[in-house]
This record gives C-alpha cells, sequence and structure tokens, in this order.
C-alpha cells in the first residue's frame, strides 16, 4: 500500500517545485530535477526492495516527456547548432575511449571493465548489457560494474544538475544567442518556468499528444522490429516530436514544453525512488573508483577539448549528460540550464549514441587484445 501513496507524491511534488521555482531561490539555484532527485531518494528508503511496480512509471514518464519537450522545438536553431554539435560529438567518442583505457591499465582493471564503461558511457546501460553478452562476460561482471556506475552516476547526477551549468559556462564561451521568442508561451532563458502556469485543458491536451506519438511510436517500432525494442522506440519518439514541431499549428499549442517538463520531473522523483541505498553501499570500492576516474575524466577532457575548438558551454554540457546518462536526462538538464533550444541537440545525440555505444565498447575491447 505505501508505493502507491509514494507513486501518487511523486505525480504531485513536481507540480510544487515548478510552481515554488518562481518563488524560492534554493528550488531555482539547485533546480527542480534536483529536489525531485533527492526527495525521491528520501522516499525509497521506506519501500521494500522489490519496487518493480515503479518500472512502468519510469518509462511511461520518459515515453511522454521526450515528444512533447520538442513539439515547441525550433528547427531552425537546429540547423545553426549542427556544427558545434557535430564537433563535440565528435571529439566526446574518442575521448571516451581514451579514458576507459587509460584508465584500465593505470588501475589494473580487467579488459572487460574498459569495455563495458566504454559501452555505457557512450550509449547506456542497453548498450553495456550488449557488449557483455558479445565479449562473453557474466553476469556477475556485469551486475558489478553496472552497480559501481549508478553509484557514482547517481552521486554526481545532483551535483551536475545543481551548479554543472555555472561551471561550464565560466570556463568555455557562451550559448550562441537565440532568437526573441515570438509565441506568448515560450520560456525565455532568464526566466524559465518563472510564471508557471498549466490549464487543465492545455495539459490534457498536451497528454493527448504525447499518448498519439507514443502510439505512432509503437506501431512503427513494431512492423520494423515485431516487438518494442527500446533503442528504436527512443528513436521513433524523437522522430514523431520533431514531426509534430515542423508543423505550425502544433508547434505554436501552449503548454505542450510545460507538460513535458512535469512528466521529466516525475521521471526524476521515481528514478530516485528506485535507488536502494543499502544495495549500493555493498559495492566494490575499486570498482567505484574505475567508473568515478571515466566519468569525471571525461568530463575534465572533452571540456578542455572544447575550450580549445571554441564550442559553446551548454552544446559541450548536453553532450556530456547524452553520453554519461542518456536522453532521459536531457530534459532535467535542459531545464537546469534555462535553455530549452538545446532539447532537440541533447535528444539527437542520444539517440545517436545509442547506436554508437555498442561499436565503442566492442572497439575498446579489441583495443586492449580481447
Amino acid at each position: 500500500m505505501l508505493i502507491y501513496f509514494i507513486l501518487i507524491a511523486a505525480f504531485i511534488f513536481p507540480l510544487g517545485l515548478l510552481r515554488g521555482e518562481a518563488h524560492w531561490k534554493l528550488i531555482r539555484w539547485l533546480s527542480p530535477a534536483f529536489w525531485a532527485y533527492a526527495v525521491g531518494i528520501l522516499m525509497g528508503l521506506l519501500l521494500p526492495k522489490d519496487r518493480g511496480l515503479l518500472e512502468p512509471f519510469l518509462e511511461g514518464t520518459v515515453a511522454l516527456a521526450i515528444p512533447l519537450m520538442l513539439l515547441s522545438a525550433d528547427l531552425k536553431a537546429w540547423r545553426r547548432l549542427a556544427g558545434p554539435t557535430l564537433i563535440s560529438v565528435a571529439t566526446y567518442f574518442p575521448v571516451v575511449l581514451l579514458v576507459a583505457l587509460a584508465g584500465q591499465q593505470f588501475m589494473r582493471q580487467p579488459g572487460e571493465a574498459a569495455a563495458l564503461a566504454a559501452a555505457v558511457y557512450t550509449g547506456g546501460t542497453a548498450n553495456m548489457a550488449a557488449v557483455n553478452v558479445a565479449i562473453g562476460g557474466d553476469a556477475s561482471l556485469f551486475g558489478t560494474y553496472n552497480l559501481a556506475d549508478l553509484m557514482v552516476g547517481g552521486s554526481l547526477l545532483p551535483i551536475i544538475l545543481s551548479i554543472g551549468p555555472r561551471i561550464y559556462r565560466r570556463i568555455l564561451k557562451p550559448f550562441p544567442d537565440k532568437k526573441p521568442p515570438q509565441e506568448p508561451h515560450q520560456i525565455t532563458e532568464a526566466a524559465p518556468a518563472d510564471n508557471f502556469t498549466l490549464p487543465p485543458l492545455q495539459a490534457l491536451r498536451s497528454i493527448g499528444l504525447g499518448a498519439a506519438a507514443i502510439v505512432l511510436a509503437a506501431g512503427i517500432t513494431f512492423l520494423i522490429m515485431g516487438e518494442l525494442h527500446g533503442s528504436l522506440m527512443l528513436g521513433m519518439l524523437t522522430v514523431t516530436g520533431l514531426a509534430g514541431a515542423s508543423w505550425h499549428k502544433v508547434r505554436d499549442l501552449a503548454g505542450t514544453y510545460e507538460t513535458g517538463e512535469y512528466f521529466f520531473l516525475v521521471f526524476c522523483t521515481v528514478a530516485g525512488a528506485m535507488i536502494d541505498l543499502e544495495t549500493l553501499t555493498t559495492g566494490a570500492w575499486p570498482n567505484i573508483g574505475y567508473m568515478a576516474w571515466v566519468i569525471l575524466g571525461t568530463m575534465i577532457l572533452h571540456t578542455l577539448v572544447s575550450r580549445l575548438l571554441r564550442i559553446d558551454s551548454d552544446t559541450t554540457l548536453i553532450t556530456h549528460i547524452a553520453g554519461l546518462y542518456g536522453p532521459p536526462f536531457i530534459g532535467p538538464m535542459a531545464t537546469a540550464m534555462h535553455n530549452r533550444e538545446i532539447v532537440v541537440t541533447g535528444l539527437t545525440v542520444g539517440v545517436a549514441n545509442l547506436a554508437l555505444g555498442n561499436l565503442a565498447g566492442l572497439l575498446a575491447w579489441n583495443l586492449v587484445g580481447g
């Protein structure tokens, strides 16, 4: 029974965050996503170890949020950002490989560690699992490094969401000036969600559009794969969102981005609740240290590369989030940066990385002599 109350709270609490952001500096400073994630972790302390009931809500909120946050996207802005984004992605891939391989040698980790780290921090957990099967790794090997990834990534995410944008903007050049918003419902970079309002009819209409996008994406995925393949489904959700954004009657509808932002905060709350702190604290410290090396080393080295190549701060940070955390965290990061224009960039990079993740893992495996 307790889990149902927590689910209800997970859907109510983000509304309070979005409304409170206009009045509470601490919410704005650390970002609503940080508070959603942190409160979710606290909720998880009350739950039993079996939290399978939360999984459909985790997947469903992401599936709704992705197309909704894209429906108001300015695709002309994507064309303007294509150059810096391609450079950022092209340099990110070899940086992950270099850091994973160097850490594997320096920290005396097995070759499988480099393969799994390169796969998960280029693509995601699905790539990590696929590469583990491809290289003949056993389930315990995957479990060990996946647990280490959860511990390190989960610990760093709130920090990145809260102070990441300020740090990157001090080191790198600013994001290109955006055009003044032409639609009254658009949120500007200076005051994201400061006047958050989401009338019920707008919310219901937006949810209907999101549901239609899910049905369409699921249908296309099933026709192509014969099953609801996760990576392709995510790609189709992105395509349907962008297709809607190309039609001005859909793009000009008020409330779609705000509804998507709400569902991303619900996702953060549920994701936090799924973390079992007791289990996490039993991880092997050498493996945790190695995964921390890869995450931090990748962020630091790629930031230096971005500075040399004059890639802007927001593009660099969203590239890191897309690679290290995956598409579900693009929305919270864009919210923390107060930059909705970067959502298209992040989701596109994230989806592309899912295809590159297997290649990265297998390449690392071959380079270490696997």
